[in-house]
């Protein structure tokens, strides 16, 4: 039996096929014709179903970028900076979006979460996991605290919230959002990020991306998007900060591990092979859709968290704090991928850092970071 279908759907309905009727005519026609599908649906089917709609529906027209930097296009024109993509949640939106909130905690106050939760209406749970021996100060009233072994850090509270909490609480619709407690302290990554706000969290990984960095890059040359080849030659041979708040006592482990390089690392989590551009999150939090989440087999968080179970400082953290995006966001199509290199001049290399980005070479007087325009061999040279 056939269902009866709504006027919004039957609009819709007309829509798709006027993509259908002017396939191989000029791309204004095309683009009008995308955007007639998206003016007859719900706001619910927007924010929900809109950005997956939105690319399939464009294939058949043969989508192209106008632009990765710009905001005059709709489908390609955050891609640069990951800030904005087809489907996002609105301002109002976002604000009563279902939440599920996830804090890594070793000694800092959580004073912090009440004004930084503020408006939010659909605050659904609160989970705190907490893993240095220290009181849990500050956390909202509804908040849960469990204590797991200190090893790990954030990284391995999130891959523990994942494969043990949120299957029994999440649903496909919710957004979760995972802190630390140190989201007041100053981003130690440097001047080239910044703090994204609580609702652009939000609206991103309400979106067709599935995913939110919580630094925003204030480096305007450097894209978020990475060449997957170079990134997997990043190795870090040692690291030091937060030895005093999380390893205490010293647990004895040595930092270095089997993986010799992140690719080593990601490739022992027996996932698809990404494409040729990922996305990468620096700093530790991060927003996805529980949608996103759930899409990955669970045997792959069980992985990285017995994997950040070997101990408290050691390399496997930073190798999963540069995979979360990549497991979580939306795989980047191909005429995506073209529209990013095409746009970029340049990969950035610092094998012991940030390793891998697209750069965009500007001049020299535009300039005010240091060392941004080193080119592969300079940048090498520097770091021996």
């Amino acid at each position: 039996m056939d269902l009866p279908t709504t006027d919004s759907q039957g609009e819709e309905a007309k829509a798709v096929q006027k993509i259908t009727d002017v396939k191989d005519e000029d791309d204004t026609k095309k683009d009008s014709a995308v955007s007639d599908v998206f003016k007859h649906k719900s706001t619910d089917e927007v924010v929900l179903e809109e950005s997956k709609d939105y690319l399939n529906k464009a294939e058949l027209v043969g989508p192209s970028c106008k632009c990765v930097d710009c905001s005059e296009d709709e489908l390609c024109g955050g891609l640069w900076y990951c800030n904005r993509y087809p489907g996002m949640a609105s301002d109002e939106e976002a604000l009563h979006r279902k939440l599920h909130i996830v804090v890594s905690h070793c000694t800092k106050s959580l004073s912090w979460m009440p004004r930084y939760l503020e408006g939010f209406t659909n605050i659904s749970t609160i989970h705190v996991i907490s893993k240095c021996g220290h009181d849990v100060e500050g956390a909202p009233e509804n908040a849960t605290t469990v204590v797991v072994p200190n090893v790990g850090r954030n990284d391995h509270a999130f891959a523990y919230y994942i494969t043990t909490i949120l299957p029994k609480i999440a649903s496909d619709d919710s957004i979760v959002l995972f802190l630390k407690d140190s989201m007041v302290e100053d981003v130690h990554q440097g001047i080239e990020y910044r703090r994204a706000d609580l609702k652009s969290l939000v609206r991103v990984a309400s979106s067709a991306n599935g995913f939110a960095c919580g630094l925003e890059m204030s480096h305007r040359s450097r894209s978020c998007y990475h060449e997957t080849s170079t990134l997997y030659g990043y190795e870090m041979k040692s690291y030091g900060r937060g030895v005093q708040n999380y390893n205490r006592t010293g647990d004895g482990v040595p930092f270095l591990s089997k993986y010799n390089t992140l690719g080593d690392f990601y490739r022992a989590l027996n996932v698809t092979s990404p494409p040729e551009l990922v996305q990468v999150c620096y700093g530790g939090i991060f927003a996805a859709s529980a949608r996103n989440i759930f899409k990955q087999n669970m045997n792959v968080y069980r992985t990285i968290e017995r994997a950040l179970g070997r101990g408290d400082n050691i390399q496997e953290g930073h190798y999963a704090e540069r995979v979360w995006a990549s497991l979580l966001a939306a795989p980047l199509k191909p005429f995506q991928v073209e529209a990013l290199r095409n746009y970029a001049t340049r990969v950035y290399e610092n094998r012991w850092s940030v390793h891998g980005p697209l750069e965009k070479q500007i001049p020299l007087r535009k300039q005010n970071i240091k060392g941004t325009l080193l080119g592969k061999n300079d940048n090498k040279e520097q770091n021996k």
